[in-house]
């Protein structure tokens, strides 16, 4: 966080509070500027850390830096298994299993009609 950045976010709360205070759309509309440019703030921040790091002459700054968002012995996905099926949520993993598998039954039977229908065509390709 360099001080430009703090500054900014500093100035940022101030019009909050005055906002709080004073509920106009004018304090609203200051602060919403602010919060835009504390943002943008933030990203060259972070733009200009990782372009430092990657420019460093220690590798081991480098992998540092870069090693949190490349490797990760933590699993990204989500422990739990939710099933949206029209407006209900199913959350119970025997329920899941057991939609889950009527659903490749009958996507393989869907399947499995279309490659006899496709067969079929093509069999009375070669008759004919």
């Amino acid at each position: 966080m360099n001080e430009q950045w703090r500054k900014a976010i500093r100035h940022r709360n101030k019009l909050w509070k005055q906002f709080i205070r004073e509920r106009n759309d004018t304090d609203y509309a200051s602060y919403k500027v602010q919060r835009n440019k504390c943002t943008s703030l933030r990203r060259k921040a972070i733009k200009n850390y990782f372009l430092k790091k990657t420019k460093a002459d220690n590798p081991r700054e480098f992998w540092n830096a870069y090693r949190p968002f490349i490797h990760s012995r933590k699993s990204k996905q989500a422990k739990d298994i939710l099933l949206k099926e029209q407006n209900t949520v199913i959350s119970d993993k025997q329920q899941i299993g057991t939609h889950s598998t009527i659903t490749l039954l009958i996507l393989r039977t869907e399947h499995l009609k279309l490659m006899n229908m496709t067969l079929e065509r093509t069999s009375l390709n070669i008759q004919v």
